[in-house]
């Protein structure tokens, strides 16, 4: 119901992985720190492949800021696909680090971005990996805000 309430509307041609199933769209997205700068009835659109919004401070009590997407269940992971902010605010975000979990508590990297764009796509058909959680921790400028207008995840 929150996506259909979203007015968030992204003008990026969002491609979808061929292969795998978008299994985000049925899970929880949960930002560790928001700023106002957003609408909460935007998050929710951020796991699907329209896409929605949500900002954040960089760093909140001397920490990076993550964004985490709770799968409806334990799946073999297939693609994650990240697209940044548009509109000349990509230079706010040009790394991240991905993180997967099956208990939430422990999380092994799966991931890391060294030249985050407007999107960024991991490919991990065959590395069997399955997660109950995804993580998406911002990379630098640590001091500018964190924002991501989806986080897409595929599996089997």
């Amino acid at each position: 119901a929150a996506t259909d309430l979203s007015t968030f509307k992204s003008n990026f041609d969002y491609k979808a992985p061929s292969g795998g199933t978008l299994i985000s769209d049925r899970g929880l997205l949960y930002i560790a720190q928001t700023d106002g700068y957003d609408q909460p009835l935007d998050h929710r659109a951020v796991l699907t492949e329209q896409g929605g919004f949500f900002h954040g401070p960089g760093l909140f009590d001397g920490k990076k800021n993550f964004a985490v997407v709770a799968l409806p269940s334990e799946t073999t992971l297939t693609d994650i696909v990240l697209v940044n902010r548009q509109g000349g605010h990509a230079s706010r975000n040009t790394s991240a680090t991905v993180y997967a979990s099956m208990d939430e508590q422990h999380w092994t990297e799966i991931a890391k971005i060294d030249d985050f764009k407007q999107e960024a796509r991991i490919d991990l058909r065959g590395k069997n990996i399955s997660a109950r959680w995804i993580k998406v921790e911002k990379g630098e400028p640590e001091n500018e805000p964190f924002h991501l207008h989806n986080i897409c995840v595929y599996g089997e």
